[in-house]
């Protein structure tokens, strides 16, 4: 129902229509609730699949909304993953700034510069410690009072171990020309121009710089596909 509804805003049989003959049929609302908030979801995933957001399903999906007669906020959810497409969208088009976002966290941008998306995100940086292995001790043979002079020691082999140490707890925030990361422990900017790549792991995207000694930089966010995403086609709309 909801599905022939976004797929065909003009058939001559309304979603009203539709859940008039529901209402009628003793389902009860919140059945039918449940059922549209589900179906538009399927809808959204069915237009995003190309991974191609059009000006018509962003018109059905608002024609549905508004069909249902129910308030806006229950498609929160649906709402927000249609945003995110959006914005995507938008960078992916060259027009970033009609994508950008209000926020209140006090970043100095830049001329020109708008805010896409922020992530919650915890910054881990990667580091190597050495350990010396089969260390010894030698010996000290006295050369005279007071004097020893100690020979057969060594400091044994180096063992270097990369590690990852957390290094704050904040937000990542995505722009069209820098990503910042805000946190208790340290903040830092990341000129787009700089990345020389982003790599994407289950729950977190790792960032090389180039810039003299940078270490890779892992931000763990909650959706690591749309921030490499984001990061990548906003690049490409500098270049």
């Amino acid at each position: 129902m909801v599905i022939e509804c976004f797929q065909n805003s003009s058939s001559k049989v309304s979603l009203q229509d539709r859940l008039a003959e529901l209402h009628s049929a003793y389902i009860t609302p919140e059945q039918i609730e449940a059922g549209i908030k589900d179906g538009l979801a399927s809808c959204i995933d069915m237009a995003l699949e190309d991974h191609i957001l059009t000006d018509a399903e962003i018109l059905a999906t608002h024609n549905v909304i508004k069909q249902s007669g129910l308030a806006t906020d229950i498609f929160r959810e649906q709402l927000f993953k249609l945003k995110k497409a959006h914005t995507l969208r938008e960078v992916q088009a060259g027009r970033p700034q009609n994508a950008y976002q209000k926020t209140d966290m006090g970043l100095l941008l830049k001329k020109d510069e708008g805010v896409l998306w922020a992530f919650e995100a915890i910054l881990h940086v990667l580091r190597t410690k050495t350990q010396y292995a089969g260390r010894t001790q030698g010996a000290s043979v006295r050369v005279m009072k007071g004097v020893y002079y100690r020979i057969g020691g060594n400091k044994g082999e180096a063992i270097r171990t990369d590690y990852l140490d957390q290094e704050g707890n904040g937000t990542l925030t995505i722009t069209n020309k820098n990503v910042y990361f805000v946190s208790d422990r340290r903040s830092l900017t990341l000129s787009l121009n700089q990345i020389m790549s982003v790599d994407l792991y289950a729950d977190a995207i790792r960032i090389s710089v180039n810039k003299p000694n940078s270490r890779p930089m892992f931000f763990s966010v909650n959706d690591p596909s749309y921030a490499a995403m984001l990061i990548c086609n906003s690049q490409n709309a500098l270049s």
